[in-house]
């Protein structure tokens, strides 16, 4: 019911009718670059140490095939 009376009977906006496509482009790679930097802000933070490597024994245990 709130479908068909707030969304099915209002108008669609058409972005390159607005904006052409070049700024319709512009402003979705704008909005994509704004998120990216949102989520790199607010992820954790990266400490500069690598994690440390897995050692692969060379031959394994008897019974181990």
């Amino acid at each position: 019911m709130l479908f068909t009376l707030a969304i099915y009977a209002s108008p669609a906006i058409w972005l390159p009718h607005h904006l052409g496509y070049t700024g319709t482009l512009v402003a979705s790679l704008l909005l994509l670059a704004s998120i990216a930097v949102l989520v790199l802000r607010f992820s954790g933070r990266v400490t500069g140490r690598l994690p440390r490597a897995v050692t692969i024994p060379q031959s394994f245990p008897k019974g181990c095939s």
